[in-house]
């Protein structure tokens, strides 16, 4: 997924100004972009050096004054994004609209800062392992390498580095941009309290070949895996199978505080295959009985005496996609439903199941890849 931005001289560039008995002219694109002028040029540090990039500690604040050197892939620059952050640092002879590109040719990740100006630091190039496209970033244990391009606009100057990425951005228990993440499951081991189940295939479904994976590895938007859930629905009920956190009752009680279902998220990646009538329903399960209480992981959950809500995803795109939406919109399911008290509590989830669906039209083979599965308080997933 990558981004252009495409000028057109005719549509939208606005009239170029020019200043007559001036050595120095500049083409301004618009009002936001600048194209370099002839003899722009990246001004180096006094031994060559164009462009650096430095490490900062994210707990305590301190950077890491070791600089990427240029054109060194022997040995590339090296952060864990789990502590650490980056910044890279450059001068320009000129101001100019400047782009800086990460890439990871492994996990097909990227992120781009873009500016106007005649330097990039700290101000303007803070990456903390995020990315811009549907990808992530690293893996949990294995090594991933990241291509570093600083380009501008006007100006055929291209310089470009390789770091080391060891380990991924943490989304565990954190708060970015002030909403906060509570990873359910990321299929790498992130959260082994509600890592999800084996798959439970529909048994009546005979000759559908229904199946799925909680490490399918061929297809995925982070870390090593991402869950498989396909079949066919021989039947005609639009049921294929389902998995659930280890007991319903996995999220420890006061994780969540906010208590209107409109603050609270439900956040996966999605990745659909083009199949009509997939879909991927998300299972909420409520611990009523026991309001208020933070009982202990693993404790019984009774499903005749809490409420369970139900919401519908159906999968009409190719590709991967985040899906996101708030808690308020879970409806009452068909069966298992108004057993609690028949009121969405965002502070009393304490479970999730996810299941694959021939629907709205049953009988259909359907197929379906999951990842990333979040849930966040006062804000959509923050990437």
């Amino acid at each position: 997924m990558n981004s252009k931005i495409i000028f057109s001289l005719l549509a939208f560039v606005s009239p170029l100004i020019i200043f007559s008995g001036c050595k120095k002219k500049e083409t301004i694109l618009g009002n936001q972009y600048v194209a370099a002028p002839a003899n722009f040029s990246v001004i180096g540090d006094g031994n060559g050096v164009q462009l650096k990039a430095y490490n900062v500690v994210k707990a305590l604040g301190i950077l890491f004054p070791f600089p990427m050197y240029h054109a060194d892939p022997a040995h590339p620059m090296k952060v864990d994004f789990q502590t650490l952050y980056q910044f890279y640092q450059a001068k320009f002879s000129a101001e100019v609209s400047w782009t800086l590109t990460l890439t990871s040719k492994k996990t097909h990740a990227v992120k781009a800062f873009h500016g106007l100006g005649t330097f990039i630091d700290s101000t303007n190039t803070k990456w903390d392992g995020g990315s811009d496209n549907d990808y992530f970033f690293g893996y949990p244990l294995d090594k991933d390498t990241a291509e570093v391009k600083l380009t501008f606009v006007g100006s055929d100057i291209v310089i470009t580095d390789i770091i080391q990425l060891s380990n991924q951005k943490n989304y565990h228990q954190q708060t970015i941009n002030g909403v906060y993440h509570y990873l359910i499951d990321d299929f790498d081991g992130g959260n082994t309290l509600c890592a999800f189940s084996a798959f439970y295939p529909d048994l009546a479904d005979v000759g559908g070949g229904n199946t799925g994976s909680n490490a399918y590895y061929p297809i995925k938007n982070q870390g090593n895996y991402s869950y498989r859930m396909y079949g066919k629905d021989l039947n005609s009920n639009t049921y294929l199978g389902s998995c659930n956190t280890p007991t319903l009752n996995d999220i420890p009680g006061g994780t969540f505080t906010v208590t209107d279902p409109n603050d609270l998220y439900i956040n996966l990646y999605i990745y659909g295959f083009g199949r009509a009538n997939s879909n991927v329903s998300v299972i909420a399960y409520e611990n009523d009985a026991n309001p208020g209480q933070a009982l202990a992981p693993g404790t019984a959950f009774n499903q005749l005496i809490n409420d369970k809500y139900i919401y519908y995803i159906p999968i009409t795109w190719t590709g991967w996609k985040l899906v996101s939406f708030r808690y308020n919109g879970f409806i009452v399911p068909n069966t298992g439903g108004r057993l609690g008290n028949n009121t969405r509590n965002p502070d009393r989830l304490c479970g999730l199941a996810l299941e694959m669906d021939s629907y709205p039209i049953q009988g259909y083979e359907v197929e379906a890849l999951i990842d990333m599965v979040v849930v966040t308080e006062n804000g959509f997933f923050q990437k």
